[in-house]
């Protein structure tokens, strides 16, 4: 069985800049396209976040 590899697309920005504007548009593109698209938020407000520095 064979699996087709996703992407990950990341958009980053400062505070108010439109990023959650751009995804959702993003994301409505895509579906209207036939492709499977979601769009998901990390680290929420809610999320801790782990730093991991190996010694």
């Amino acid at each position: 069985m064979s699996y087709r590899r996703g992407a990950l697309i990341v958009l980053e920005g400062v505070d108010r800049a439109g990023k959650t504007t751009q995804c959702q548009k993003l994301v409505q593109a895509l579906q209207q396209s036939g492709r499977a698209a979601e769009m998901i938020r990390f680290p929420g407000k809610m999320t801790s976040l782990l730093f991991y520095f190996p010694m």
